[in-house]
């Protein structure tokens, strides 16, 4: 078997159906591929949907049930069950463009890579199929190299946007762990064991619905926002054992990412209002994880330098975090 598709499914139901028409159209014949869906506890009826789907399709679609445990352990109970060369993960409120995958095998993967990176582009069509004439495989390899040397080009952390050899994750028991940004971490352990070759290609065919994840990112409930500031600074913890690595390449992309990280966490203390106390036992809980703060002068303009260092000072000083609240408001 060639692929293994893992798809989380939780209240998805209104995009469910689009994203397994699509990765049945993948050009792969069964016995090629499977399909691993993981129902994680859903309660709405994509339990139907996928029993519809098992029964025309049971040669390729499989399906998971479980507990509501959340995205990472939905993932890691697919990757167990998988039986494919490569292991590729999508979100089942997206899709992949027709043979897309196909592709990416027959062109990239012959001589066995341990990781291939894609593009993808982001919309907001809300479960129904984008009209894209242009959607078809095609594309070239850009950088090609070892784990370490590809954190320097830029390559992206969403784990949807890779195909992943699958006894190269399993030699290094490389599973999700239920972070905020179980992406991000999942990804710096895969370059971090440095695998001997990584492909990053211009092949853009993943579909990344941003309606969902745009309302969960820019919330301001309340409950939501405490949730995830805590979510980020366990991040920033989990992230942080690998400023020791030896290799000064995967140094230097984890402080990239940290840096992105304290950007969110900021970003996010400002849409709801923080009293001194609750502002101070965050930042306790900041500066005992992690020494590092926002590269201000990575910022390209002066006022986003300006802001960058005002969220340093908010770490600092309460009336720092106030002041950058009043901004951040007036900004957007």
């Amino acid at each position: 078997m060639l692929l293994s598709i893992i798809v989380p499914v939780y209240n998805v139901e209104r995009y469910l159906p689009r994203c397994l028409d699509s990765l049945l159209r993948q050009g792969l014949q069964p016995g090629e591929y499977e399909i691993i869906c993981v129902n994680d506890g859903s309660p709405d009826n994509s339990a139907v949907i996928l029993a519809d789907y098992v029964q025309v399709f049971p040669k390729i679609v499989r399906v998971v049930k479980q507990k509501h445990q959340g995205l990472s352990s939905a993932r890691n109970a697919g990757m167990q069950l998988a039986q494919g060369e490569y292991v590729a993960f999508v979100d089942s409120d997206d899709y992949v463009v027709d043979k897309a995958y196909h592709f990416l095998l027959e062109h990239f993967c012959q001589d066995k890579p341990d990781v291939v990176c894609f593009g993808h582009k982001g919309i907001s069509t809300d479960g129904v199929m984008e009209e894209d004439i242009e959607a078809k495989p095609y594309g070239q390899v850009v950088f090609e190299g070892n784990g370490c040397t590809a954190c320097g080009k830029g390559v992206n952390m969403n784990v949807w946007s890779k195909l992943y050899r699958r006894d190269f994750l399993e030699k290094h028991n490389i599973q999700f762990v239920p972070v905020m940004s179980e992406d991000v971490v999942f990804n710096i352990e895969v370059f971090w064991r440095n695998p001997a070759k990584v492909r990053i290609t211009d092949c853009d065919v993943y579909r990344n619905e941003l309606k969902n994840e745009n309302a969960l990112m820019h919330t301001s409930d309340r409950p939501q926002v405490l949730s995830q500031l805590n979510d980020l600074l366990y991040d920033l913890g989990v992230l942080n054992q690998y400023m020791q690595a030896e290799q000064q390449e995967i140094r230097q992309f984890a402080k990239q990412l940290i840096n992105s990280i304290l950007q969110s966490f900021y970003s996010k203390a400002y849409r709801i209002l923080l009293s001194p106390k609750e502002w101070k036992r965050l930042m306790q809980r900041r500066k005992s994880l992690i020494l590092n703060e926002i590269n201000a002068d990575s910022e390209p303009t002066f006022v986003g330098r300006f802001v960058a260092r005002l969220k340093n000072l908010s770490g600092k000083f309460y009336t720092s975090y106030l002041l950058g609240r009043m901004l951040y408001w007036t900004i957007n």
